[in-house]
C-alpha cells in the first residue's frame, strides 16, 4: 500500500517484519474522493476500475495509490454511486485490520 498507515487492534508483528494486510471486501466504505471518513478510521484513496452490478450488490475492483489491487464488495442501497474511472475514498476500521505475517 505504500506509505500509508495502517491502525490494528491486536498484538503487532515483531519491528521490521513483513507482513501483508487483508481486510475482508463487505468490510471497506467505498466513499467520494471528497468524503469525510469516520474519525480513526484507516483510510486509501482509491481509482475504480470496474463495478460488477449483482442485484442488491456491487462488487468494485480497484487501483490503490501503489498500484495494488483491491476489491470491495456493497450492498447497493448503502452505497453512493461510483463509476470506473473515478477516484474514491476507502475507509474501515481498525479492528477489521489482519496482519499476516510473510
Amino acid at each position: 500500500l505504500g506509505d500509508v498507515v495502517v491502525r490494528v487492534e491486536g498484538a503487532l508483528p515483531p519491528v521490521g517484519a513483513s507482513v501483508t494486510v487483508a481486510v475482508r471486501p463487505e468490510k471497506i466504505a467505498l466513499k467520494p474522493a471528497w468524503a469525510t471518513p469516520s474519525a480513526g478510521d484507516n483510510v486509501l484513496s482509491a481509482r475504480v476500475d470496474t463495478v460488477i452490478y449483482a442485484g442488491a450488490a456491487s462488487t468494485y475492483l480497484l487501483t490503490g495509490p501503489d498500484g495494488s489491487e483491491i476489491k470491495v464488495f456493497a450492498q447497493n442501497r448503502d452505497a453512493a454511486p461510483v463509476a470506473a474511472g473515478e477516484a474514491v475514498t476507502l475507509s474501515w476500521s481498525p479492528r477489521h485490520t489482519i496482519l499476516l505475517e510473510d
